[in-house]
C-alpha cells in the first residue's frame, strides 16, 4: 500500500474530518488541516481500515468508497450511518464521537461502556459554546440572555476557567408558579448555570440513555408523549390478543415526584456508572444546589435540564426493577406516571405491594394514594390527558375545557394551530371541526370586511 505510511505515523488520538469529497488530516505540530485529494490514498485509507477491523464488511467497503469518490450530499449519511454497528467491540473506532465532536474514551468493564475522562469534554470551550447555541433557541428576547451575550466569550472562558480550577459555585434560583394544568413550583437558576446544565446534558445524555429501558419515554430523544401513547395502544392490543379478551390496565402516579428525589440515593447511583471523580463532585454540585423546602438533602427543580436526565437515571433503577425482578411485559413509564397491563387483574393487584415496598424502601418515594386504579381497556384508561379505548382515545374533559376557555382568553391563530395539532393525535374529528367554526363578525372600523371572534369557541 503506498501511500498507507502516512496514515501509520499519525498520533493516534487524531481523526480524519470528512471535508465535502476530500478528507482532512491535522498536521504534526500545529493546528492546520493537511487535505488529503488523491483517490488513490483514499482507497488505501479504506483498505487500510479494512484490514484492521474497522470495516469488517467488504460490500460496506465498496458503497462507502462509492459515496466518497462520487459524492452526494443527501446519500453520504447513510454510507456512514450504521459505521458503528461495523465496529469491532474490543476497538475504539475513527469515527466514534459525540455530536459535538468531542471524543470520549471509552472502555469496556464487565460487559458494559464506560465514559473516561470526561469531565474535560464538560467543561470544554468548544462544548460550552455549543451548549450556548441550544440554550439560546427561543430566548433570543429576554433580559437576562442578552446581558449574558454582550459577553458572551469572557463569560464563557470565566466559566471554563472556574470550572477547571474546581472554584466554580452554583447560583441561586428565582421562583415562580405555572399552572399546566395544575399548578406546578418552576425554579429557574442563572443564565449561567443553565449554560452548565447544557454541557452537561450534551455529554452525559448519550452515555446514560443506551442505559434506560424502551419503554421509558420521558425527556427522552425519538421518545415523547405521543409515541408513549401508541406504545400503551399497542401494549393494549398486545394483552386483549387484538380485543379479543380482556387487557386489565394498572395506573399509578408517584407522589410530589421531583420533590421528593433523595439526594444520597440519586449520589449513589451516579457513582455506580461514572468513574471521574470530578464529574461526580460537579453532579453534586448542581443537585446540592435546590432543595425541597424544610427538606434539606431532598428535591430536584423543575427547571433545570439536568434534571430531566437526572430522574430518568434515579426510575432506572426501577424499570429494572419492573423488567428483571417482577418480570413484567407490558408498561409503559412517562416521567412520574406509569401503566403496567397484564389480562389477569390478580396478577396486577398481586404486584401492587411489592411496587410500593420497592419506591418507599429503595428510592424513598411513595404512591399517591388518589391516582391509582385497576379497570379494563374497553372501560376507558385516562393516561397522560388522553382516555384510551380499544378502538378510538379522546382527550379528558379537563383537557377540552381548557383548550376552549384559553381560545377565548387568547384570540391567536398561532393557538388555535397548535390545538389542532394536539387533537390530530387522537379521534377528535368533531371536536376540531367545532373549534375550526369562526362566526363572522362585522369590523366597526371596515364596514365592508369582516373580522372573526373566538368567543364562542365552547359553546354548543
Amino acid at each position: 500500500m503506498e501511500h498507507s505510511a502516512g496514515f501509520l505515523e499519525l498520533p493516534r488520538h487524531f481523526l480524519a474530518l470528512l471535508v465535502g469529497d476530500e478528507f482532512a488530516f491535522p498536521r504534526h505540530g500545529n493546528k492546520k488541516l493537511e487535505r488529503v485529494e488523491r483517490q488513490n490514498a483514499l482507497g488505501d485509507l479504506f483498505r487500510f481500515l479494512f484490514f484492521f477491523g474497522k470495516i469488517r464488511d467488504i460490500g460496506k467497503l465498496k458503497k462507502i468508497e462509492k459515496f466518497v469518490f462520487y459524492p452526494s450530499p443527501d446519500r453520504i449519511p447513510s454510507a456512514f450511518g450504521n459505521m458503528r454497528n461495523d465496529i469491532h467491540p474490543q476497538q475504539i473506532s475513527l469515527f466514534d464521537s459525540l455530536e459535538n465532536r468531542g471524543v470520549i474514551e471509552r472502555e469496556r468493564e464487565g460487559g458494559g461502556m464506560r465514559p473516561r475522562h470526561i469531565y474535560h469534554d464538560i467543561i470544554s470551550v468548544d462544548n460550552l459554546l455549543a451548549a450556548w447555541r441550544e440554550f439560546l433557541k427561543n430566548k433570543r428576547g429576554r433580559k437576562d440572555v442578552q446581558g449574558f451575550s454582550t459577553r458572551l466569550m469572557d463569560n464563557i472562558l470565566e466559566l471554563n476557567r472556574e470550572l477547571a480550577d474546581k472554584t466554580y459555585r452554583h447560583g441561586g434560583y428565582t421562583a415562580f408558579r405555572i399552572n399546566d394544568p395544575k399548578p406546578r413550583d418552576i425554579h429557574k437558576a442563572s443564565v449561567r448555570d443553565r449554560l452548565l446544565h447544557h454541557a452537561i446534558y450534551r455529554v452525559l445524555y448519550p452515555y446514560f440513555d443506551p442505559k434506560f429501558i424502551f419503554d421509558s419515554y420521558s425527556c427522552r430523544r425519538i421518545k415523547g408523549t405521543h409515541r408513549a401513547l401508541n406504545r400503551f395502544r399497542d401494549h393494549a392490543r398486545s394483552v386483549s390478543r387484538n380485543n379479543t379478551r380482556t387487557a386489565w390496565v394498572l395506573k399509578c402516579d408517584i407522589r410530589k415526584f421531583f420533590a421528593n428525589i433523595d439526594h444520597e440515593i440519586l449520589g449513589a447511583i451516579l457513582k455506580k456508572r461514572i468513574k471521574s471523580g470530578n464529574v461526580i463532585l460537579l453532579l453534586s454540585k448542581v443537585v446540592r444546589s435546590f432543595h425541597t423546602e424544610g427538606r434539606p438533602g431532598v428535591g430536584l427543580p423543575l427547571g433545570n435540564l439536568t434534571s430531566q436526565l437526572l430522574v430518568n437515571v434515579y426510575m432506572n433503577k426501577f424499570d429494572h426493577f419492573l423488567k428483571h425482578e417482577l418480570k413484567v411485559k407490558h408498561c409503559v413509564r412517562y416521567a412520574d406516571d406509569f401503566v403496567i397491563l397484564h389480562e389477569s387483574k390478580e396478577y396486577l393487584q398481586r404486584l401492587l405491594p411489592r411496587i410500593s415496598e420497592f419506591l418507599e424502601t429503595r428510592l424513598k418515594l411513595s404512591l399517591h394514594p388518589d391516582k391509582m386504579f385497576t379497570k379494563t381497556w374497553s372501560s376507558g384508561v385516562d393516561f397522560l390527558g388522553w382516555v384510551h379505548f380499544p378502538h378510538h382515545r379522546v382527550p379528558r374533559t379537563s383537557t377540552k375545557r381548557r383548550m376552549f376557555k384559553n381560545l377565548r382568553d387568547n384570540q391567536k391563530e398561532e393557538s388555535l394551530s397548535s390545538y389542532r395539532g394536539l387533537l390530530s393525535h387522537g379521534n377528535t374529528y368533531e371536536l376540531q371541526q367545532k373549534i375550526s367554526k369562526k362566526p363572522p363578525v362585522l369590523d366597526s372600523n371596515r364596514p365592508n370586511s369582516v373580522k372573526y371572534s373566538f368567543s364562542d369557541f365552547g359553546r354548543k
